[in-house]
């Protein structure tokens, strides 16, 4: 099941299978710490091809980031570096809200991320 796929990146508080238009489906997975959901997104996209894992956002914070643009662009990243690592770096220069890294459709890195 997914709660078994998931649960195998850390605890999980709570976890809710929802379906959607057609034969849609998406959930919410929520984890005891942070690191444990950046692992899920790291490592979550792998398990197939089209299973997309992001960090959830609420509709109120979508509309204010899309009035506040203070995204920044990382280019040449080693490929290596995943979200955890680029938020720990950034997070040393204040409060980072998101870590996205660009990845291909076999989930290897482009080397290029926002912040």
């Amino acid at each position: 099941t997914f709660y078994d796929i998931f649960s195998e990146y850390g605890d999980i508080t709570t976890f809710d299978l929802r379906h959607g238009n057609g034969n849609n489906r998406y959930g919410y997975v929520n984890y005891e710490t942070h690191e444990q959901a950046m692992r899920a997104i790291n490592e979550g996209s792998l398990i197939t091809p089209n299973l997309l894992v992001k960090k959830y956002v609420s509709s109120e914070d979508r509309k204010l980031n899309s009035k506040i643009k203070n995204n920044l662009i990382v280019k040449n990243l080693e490929e290596f570096i995943d979200e955890n690592t680029l938020f720990s770096i950034f997070s040393i220069y204040g409060n980072v809200s998101s870590v996205k890294i660009e990845r291909d459709f076999s989930g290897a890195s482009k080397c290029f991320g926002y912040v």
